[in-house]
């Protein structure tokens, strides 16, 4: 598991100062990136590569308590599934106190930017996420 810790800020809320709904899958990708980076995946040199995309084909959020501007939350990544060609990924946003907030999840997978043909994950990729 990977894990970091972002305040919520006033851009992230909605008129009640509550973060919005739709800022969970952002903050959610933000960490993405971020986990990849510490296990030493360039998003960057990736895509200068040009031998694969990494789509997410699906996303999903539960909201289960607030979280406001200000906030200190921390927000979990795990790999919930690594298969050949797709790639599983959970979120937990907690609460300053611990409390679990939300839970995301998102399904990425392996595509050949050429032919637009799904193609199995980079060994780079697979065995960072091991």
């Amino acid at each position: 598991m990977f894990e970091i810790t972002k305040t919520i800020t006033l851009r992230d809320a909605d008129a009640a100062g509550v973060l919005f709904f739709a800022r969970y899958l952002s903050l959610a990708h933000d960490v993405y990136e971020e986990f990849l980076a510490a296990k030493g995946i360039s998003l960057r040199a990736m895509l200068d590569r040009g031998d694969m995309i990494l789509p997410i084909v699906h996303a999903e959020s539960d909201y289960r308590l607030p979280l406001w501007v200000g906030d200190q939350a921390v927000i979990q990544i795990e790999v919930a599934e690594l298969a050949e060609r797709r790639l599983t990924l959970t979120y937990t946003f907690l609460t300053p106190d611990g409390e679990v907030a939300a839970t995301c999840r998102t399904i990425h997978v392996s595509v050949d930017p050429a032919t637009r043909n799904v193609i199995p994950l980079p060994e780079e990729l697979r065995a960072a996420c091991r």
